[in-house]
């Protein structure tokens, strides 16, 4: 089953999740009384249950999807006898080769090689359907505790405002960390340009053409890297743009 059937499915009992636990708040509450002898209100309740149901299943499916490419790479490529490795030009793209083996794209140049690509397949096959058990197991079972775990006395409300405080405190780390990578990846690469390149260069050059092989697998010619070009050009387009936005504006 693709990922985004599976996801469909954990939406469903999601939902469903909520729907149930919800209406046995209700019935508890009808029950007891009156809504007042809830702690939480009843979508509280119905949100719990499916939080359970859903993020479990879905952190399961994330770690899969990180772990079962590298585990079908490392079961594949034990089972290619040494020799065949050792042939290629460039063992590196093997894998590679037998995806594509699998997939119908190349056709296998050795029995070695289409035995791979058969494993290959068999294997995700075999993943698919773990993963689909896995996901829907885990999903159905947090489904049932929160079902389960309605009553009275049930925090529902604390658990998931805890939840959603978490959740937004995770985006936020997310957030800054990407922005700090983005900065950090910035300022390795200027300093490395900056090493091969004059700084002064750079500021009061006249002229731009970056072609110059600033890596042992790039291939270029010898370049200039003036930004007074670049400051020009920029100010040249701010100019005329606001020569005709202003008024209109």
């Amino acid at each position: 089953m693709q990922t985004s059937t599976l996801l469909v499915v954990v939406m469903v009992l999601t939902f469903s999740a909520y729907l149930l636990a919800k209406k046995r708040s209700r019935d508890i509450a009808t029950a007891e009384g009156g809504l007042s002898k809830l702690h939480s209100r009843p979508a509280y309740y119905g949100s719990f249950a499916a939080i359970l149901a859903a993020i479990p299943a879905v952190l399961l499916m994330l770690i899969w999807q990180v772990v079962e490419p590298e585990l079908v790479r490392t079961l594949v490529m034990a089972q290619i006898p040494k020799a065949v490795i050792d042939a290629q030009e460039n063992p590196q793209l093997l894998y590679g080769q037998i995806i594509h083996i699998a997939h119908g794209i190349l056709p296998a140049k050795t029995p070695e090689l289409q035995a791979a690509a058969n494993h290959y397949l068999d294997l995700e096959s075999i993943g698919k359907t773990l993963r689909f058990v896995a996901v829907l197991s885990l999903s159905l079972v947090g489904l049932a505790l929160g079902w389960r775990a309605v009553r009275p006395k049930l925090r529902a409300r604390h658990y998931v405002e805890k939840t959603l405080q978490f959740f937004l405190m995770f985006c936020s780390t997310l957030a800054i960390l990407t922005t700090l990578g983005i900065v950090l990846s910035v300022l390795f690469e200027a300093i490395r340009f900056f090493q091969i390149i004059p700084v002064t260069d750079f500021l009061f050059g006249t002229e731009w053409s970056p072609q110059i092989a600033l890596r042992a697998d790039q291939q270029g010619a010898s370049g200039a890297f003036g930004a007074i070009p670049l400051f020009a050009g920029t100010l040249m387009i701010s100019f005329i743009a606001m020569c005709i936005a202003a008024p209109i504006g």
